[in-house]
């Protein structure tokens, strides 16, 4: 297995014991730390007590479903990246899963290997997103450190057009745009 993997927390939540059982043996050997509850109140309460990495969420939950679920881990652990377990193959469901910030929605019965794969893309591509998130925090943290001498400077700014990571830094952005001439933006993709 990668390095990654084994530095990673997983929450499971699933209310059938046997598959939460199952997911939890197949899953534990790759990972820091695993984790398996059978509700929604159950996975809140792990969630306040230890910073997880990657959440494997049922949909069918006995006291919440899992996209409701989803959306009230993410306001304790912002950075907690979703995967949608589901028995109903519905697109309704994958869709909905998908726009609350799912990674992934998975129909049962689950292919460990395949989930596994999934969760080592999955963990290769927030590690590139925190390390560009590092890398912007940086570069905003040195505009504010230039005093910017003369009155032709020209600076491109390429965005993402699915990256939020300017938005905390607007402060600082517009103190830039303040000092420069010539600000052009392009948006990429």
């Amino acid at each position: 297995m990668a390095d990654n993997l084994i530095k990673a927390k997983v929450l499971i939540v699933e209310d059938d014991e046997v598959e939460r059982i199952s997911l939890h043996s197949a899953l534990e050997p790759n990972f820091l730390k695993v984790s398996s509850v059978g509700s929604g109140a159950e996975a809140e309460n792990m969630a306040k007590e230890e910073n997880y990495d990657i959440l494997v969420v049922d949909y069918g939950l006995p006291d919440v479903n899992g996209i409701s679920l989803i959306k009230s881990i993410k306001n304790i652990l912002e950075d907690i990246v979703p995967i949608v377990i589901t028995g109903s193959s519905s697109i309704e469901i994958a869709i909905e899963s998908i726009k609350i910030g799912a990674y992934d929605y998975v129909v049962k019965p689950l292919d460990i290997e395949s989930l596994l794969k999934t969760i080592i893309t999955m963990l290769d591509e927030r590690d590139k997103l925190f390390e560009g998130r590092n890398n912007l925090q940086t570069i905003m943290t040195d505009i504010n450190n230039i005093d910017l001498l003369g009155s032709d400077w020209n600076i491109n700014i390429i965005a993402d057009p699915n990256a939020n990571i300017l938005k905390p830094h607007k402060k600082q952005i517009f103190n830039l745009v303040e000092k420069c001439k010539n600000i052009k933006l392009f948006k990429r993709g």
